[in-house]
């Protein structure tokens, strides 16, 4: 809970820490993006596919692990919103209070 009193919003590190979410966001779609195309040489081999039950685990962990980095990014989404909607409203404040 902040002091009670005067709160100075830290624009910098607002602003830092809203790129460093979205540098996140882009790292984890990239890492989904290369793990799909690097998986794909398993699965496009016509007749000599992999296939049985190592492949039916491998898919399955790739499935899981893509839905984990998925709901890794959306929450680091949301944590940039929330960031970007304190500034604008830190923003608005103070340009509320100089006129």
């Amino acid at each position: 809970m902040p002091p009670k009193g005067k709160v100075e919003y830290d624009f910098a590190a607002a602003d830092e820490l809203s790129r460093a979410l979205n540098q996140l966001i882009e790292k984890i779609h990239w890492l989904n993006w290369v793990r799909d195309t690097r998986s794909s040489k398993y699965f496009d081999c016509g007749r000599q596919s992999w296939r049985g039950r190592n492949h039916d685990r491998f898919v399955r962990d790739l499935h899981a692990q893509r839905r984990d980095l998925n709901a890794l990014a959306q929450e680091a989404a949301s944590l940039k919103r929330q960031v970007d909607d304190a500034t604008a409203a830190a923003t608005a404040k103070l340009s509320a209070d100089h006129h």
